[in-house]
């Protein structure tokens, strides 16, 4: 094809017939695309998302409808500080512009106490007892009882009932402290332990005003209920010994009759 007829072509009513054609059509395709989008995206259809904060998840429901949003828990928390079960985060932010149909994340406040587990306390100073059991958010109340030592720690309480190391309590629990006192001058007279169990042994030591040291079971007991069954075959200090009050009281137990009898024997035997 030569010059002359390209120029004759692009001078003819055919080309620019499909010119003008592809024109309009592809104006007729932006404008469709346009128009769709605007209707996809909902332009102009925005709301403003509300502050759910403080609001239960009732609640939130009702305040938001009509709204044409919606709301999603994704997680729990605990603070001891909001309700149970109350909102404490959400995302998108209040008054943050939105798109109708668009979901809002909560965060709710855990309907159940954090468990907190009570480390060993027992032999510590009652300044350090009490910073440290504070601080994982216990309630601290103190009470005092003679013992040898000023100021440690002889016992953990909680409604009653001493604590082992390790044991799990509500956040916020109150616990007690039973604190060591040294009153010197108060004297008593050590008991005969020889032949008791282990619960009766302590309830002697408690009421004369001493404290139990250590309980060394020859066997380990399994339970609570086997450890009644062993008897105290020997006692430090000696009975009718007279020493201080709060003083420590080391005791041994056995199941063994041959140690039961024995202790027995020698104890008649002395007194």
């Amino acid at each position: 094809m030569n010059i002359k007829t390209i120029f004759q072509f692009l001078k003819s009513k055919f080309f620019w017939k499909n010119i003008l054609l592809a024109i309009g059509i592809f104006l007729a395709l932006f404008i469709f695309v346009l128009i769709m989008l605007r209707f996809i995206t909902r332009h102009g259809e925005e709301v403003v998302v509300p502050d759910l904060r403080g609001m239960y998840l009732e609640e939130a429901e009702v305040a938001l409808q009509n709204s044409g949003i919606t709301f999603e828990v994704i997680d729990s928390v605990y603070l001891r500080s909001k309700g149970k079960g109350e909102i404490t985060e959400q995302s998108p932010m209040p008054d943050t512009k939105v798109k109708k149909g668009r979901k809002i994340y909560v965060t709710v406040n855990s309907k159940s106490k954090k468990q907190v587990t009570v480390p060993e306390m027992r032999d510590v100073s009652y300044r350090q007892a009490k910073a440290t059991l504070e601080a994982l958010g216990f309630e601290v109340e103190i009470t005092y009882k003679s013992s040898e030592f000023d100021n440690l720690v002889m016992d953990v309480k909680h409604s009653d009932i001493s604590l082992a190391a390790g044991a799990h309590l509500e956040d916020g629990s109150k616990i007690l402290l039973v604190v060591g006192q040294n009153n010197s001058d108060e004297e008593v007279t050590m008991p005969s332990l020889i032949g008791f169990s282990y619960s009766e042994a302590l309830s002697l030591i408690n009421g004369n005003n001493l404290v139990l040291g250590l309980a060394d079971f020859d066997v380990a007991p399994a339970d609570e209920t086997e450890r009644e069954e062993y008897i105290v075959y020997e006692q430090t200090p000696e009975e009718k010994v007279v020493c201080p009050a709060g003083k420590r009281v080391d005791i041994k137990l056995s199941r063994d009759k041959k140690k039961q009898r024995k202790s027995a024997a020698k104890h008649d035997e002395f007194f």
